[in-house]
């Protein structure tokens, strides 16, 4: 695919071999995969994507965040290619290997030593597999979560996410002992507070759990998105 600095779009969005996959997929593939977008990428490159019908797009999710280094980085290409022809999968979980133990051992000094790594497939995986350390480890039965937020959609982290119930219909009951409190939202601040009083009041709000319903030495953890995503990109 040669290098574009603009996008180019030569047909109607689906194309027609965009349909057409986008027909079979609706035959074959879990309804669960949501389908917003009537895109069907076939190759990329930086910043820029094609699809089937090779239309050009500038891609502004870059995996909803998770690859910054854009389509076909070289370094990265190189990385796969090399890796792949010695071994792509002997079950890490059961065996250990030398790539592994090396990004084990750089994820733990970036983070400031002394930490010990999970790999994991996901984001909702990660959530789930942190659960499962506080429960184990505190002994403690709580977890507080906040309003709008993205977990993931496994039935743990599912008890988490309070972003939409369409997400949640169908699957109750969920992990107990998950309470929600409302997010420290600047712009719709909770409980009718201005807007640099949002985090005093959600601080409040969460002492007055603990006094009256709550018992703060049974909350294991809290979950706490930075910035929120799908809450509306917040930051609180």
């Amino acid at each position: 695919m040669k290098t574009l600095q603009r996008p180019e779009v030569h047909t109607p969005l689906p194309g027609p071999k965009a349909k057409e996959v986008l027909a079979r997929d609706e035959r074959v593939l879990s309804t669960s995969y949501v389908r917003p977008y009537p895109f069907v990428p076939e190759a990329g490159e930086g910043v820029w994507i094609r699809d089937v019908d090779g239309n050009v797009f500038l891609d502004l999710m870059a995996g909803i965040a998770v690859n910054t280094t854009g389509y076909a980085h070289p370094r990265v290409v190189e990385a796969v290619r090399e890796q792949a022809a010695r071994f792509s999968h002997v079950c890490f979980s059961d065996f250990s290997s030398e790539p592994q133990v090396s990004l084990a051992e750089r994820l733990d000094r970036l983070a400031g030593g002394g930490f010990r790594v999970y790999f994991g497939n996901s984001g909702t995986e990660g959530v789930e597999a942190a659960v499962k350390v506080v429960r184990y480890h505190t002994r403690r039965p709580y977890i507080l979560a906040f309003t709008g937020a993205f977990h993931g959609r496994t039935l743990g982290s599912l008890a988490l996410t309070s972003s939409n119930s369409k997400y949640r219909k169908g699957f109750a009951p969920l992990l107990p002992g998950v309470v929600h409190v409302p997010y420290p939202h600047p712009y719709r601040p909770p409980f009718g507070a201005k807007p640099e009083d949002a985090g005093q009041v959600v601080l409040d709000y969460i002492t007055h759990l603990f006094k009256t319903k709550l018992p703060p030495d049974e909350v294991g953890a809290i979950f706490f998105e930075p910035i929120q995503g799908e809450g509306g990109y917040v930051v609180p």
